[in-house]
């Protein structure tokens, strides 16, 4: 900082600072090899010390405790760092109000005790990738540009007013459920959720996927995400590995429009700068915009619609796909074609009977058949035929409140919040560990919000 600027903030003291009701301060963080050369060395042999470096000074005037005692007068003031040795006199710029006052402090493992414990429960070990995952070059670029272009879509679309997600924020309904493991499974299928028969509680929240919030005439891809409560076991997802619940999320399609990280990143810089360049991209790729165009359905209740994980997980030494298929499908729809068509069908129906899935998986053959790192090839039930491993079970229930629709709003879905023998595998899951947890944040920031996992 130089000595014109500081000379200038001292001019103009305490004044400003008065007429502001703006708190301010600095945070000062540093990663120290040693314990005993930390933040209180630093401030004592640096910050306060006036002849660091053998210079004839005073302590710093931003970071370090300035006091009279270090000032040339009889007020706080600052000395011009000078090389003594070579006869130059220290120049003093008095009248230096003290800028900075520690209030406080925190010391923080590196690794973390939550990483620590991750390597204690050997998640390390079940993380590994032996032949089921490749990382493309620059992956991580495109994982940064997808951020910052949905981040910019989502300030866009809702500035000033609530900010819903940047996909899924049409809500449909957010309903109890429960999720019980399969008794009598095959040894290969007892593996994390589905070690032992058990049923676990679990909230239900039913979408469009469309960033744009719409009617429910517009043809679109539907979603279906799970969050099971009262799961023990260290999570994978960061901040959140003591967490005592897993999420599990499906749509209404078996594959994704993009196959790989940077496919779906120039799709999204399209969609984010603009309809022409869209249009554009989509006319340079057609077999993209073939691929959306086939996911994108109409629906008419969403209690009859299969629902896939379209990404593979680990399950144990192997790869599963996930899918729901509905156990009595059929319902009448509802007759009206209102803006709100599927919640009142789902209304119809819930207020009088149960929903049912089969929750099943799909087993991993090799890369050719069931590839792991390209989503937008479906696994055929041919080569990998399902298996059911749980039963959803959705009971009768009223759910259209405004207490319910508040709750469902500021869930958070993650597929990172999960056991480690079922970790998301592939490009696109590996770019939702951190595009979902940037994203979730910045919208619970944008509406004041908690991020708070339920507990029943």
């Amino acid at each position: 900082m130089s000595a014109a600027l500081l000379s200038k903030r001292a001019s103009q003291p305490a004044a400003d600072d008065a007429a502001s009701s703006v708190a301010r301060g600095l945070q000062f963080l540093c990663f120290n090899a040693n314990l005993d050369r930390q933040f209180e060395f630093i401030q004592h042999q640096w910050c306060n010390n006036p002849n660091f470096a053998s210079q004839a000074s005073a302590p710093d005037p931003v970071f370090g405790a300035v006091c009279p005692a270090h000032a040339t007068g009889d007020v706080p003031g600052l000395l011009i760092q000078s090389d003594v040795a070579h006869g130059l006199v220290p120049r003093a710029d008095n009248g230096m109000q003290r800028f900075v006052r520690v209030v406080g402090s925190g010391y923080f493992f590196m690794p973390s005790i939550p990483a620590v414990k991750l390597f204690a429960a050997d998640l390390a070990a079940s993380s590994e990738r032996p032949g089921l995952e490749t990382i493309e070059a620059d992956e991580d670029i495109h994982i940064d540009n997808l951020i910052a272009n949905l981040r910019e879509k989502m300030r866009r679309d809702y500035e000033g007013k609530k900010t819903l997600r940047d996909a899924h924020p049409k809500m449909h309904a957010c309903v109890r459920a429960t999720f019980r493991v399969a008794p009598d499974l095959p040894d290969e299928l007892k593996v994390g959720l589905f070690a032992k028969p058990q049923t676990f509680s679990a909230w239900v929240r039913l979408s469009n996927a469309s960033g744009k919030v719409q009617h429910d005439e517009e043809k679109d891809i539907r979603g279906l995400a799970i969050k099971l409560l009262g799961v023990p076991g260290t999570k994978l997802m960061e901040g959140a590995e003591t967490c005592h619940t897993h999420d599990l999320l499906l749509i209404s399609h078996d594959r994704f429009f993009a196959r790989s990280v940077a496919e779906f990143d120039a799709f999204t810089h399209a969609l984010v700068h603009g309809k022409l360049l869209l249009i554009r991209y989509l006319i340079a790729h057609p077999g993209l915009a073939l691929k959306l165009l086939q996911s994108l359905k109409h629906h008419s209740n969403l209690l009859d619609i299969q629902y896939f994980s379209v990404v593979p997980y680990r399950f144990g030494t192997t790869a599963v796909k996930y899918t729901l298929r509905p156990n009595a499908p059929g319902s009448a729809p509802v007759a009206s074609k209102d803006y709100w068509q599927l919640r009142n069908a789902l209304k119809a129906r819930l207020g009088k009977q149960s929903a049912s899935f089969d929750f099943m998986v799909q087993r991993f053959i090799d890369h050719k058949r069931t590839p792991t790192e390209d989503a937008s090839v479906a696994w055929s039930e041919q080569d990998a035929p399902f298996v059911k491993v749980a039963t959803l079970e959705i009971p009768a229930q009223e759910f259209d409140t405004a207490e319910r629709r508040d709750f469902g709003e500021n869930l958070s879905f993650n597929p990172w919040r999960a056991l480690a023998q079922h970790r998301p595998l592939g490009g696109l899951s590996r770019a939702r560990r951190r595009v979902y947890r940037a994203l979730s944040g910045f919208r619970h920031d944008r509406n004041a919000t908690p991020t708070e996992e339920p507990t029943d």
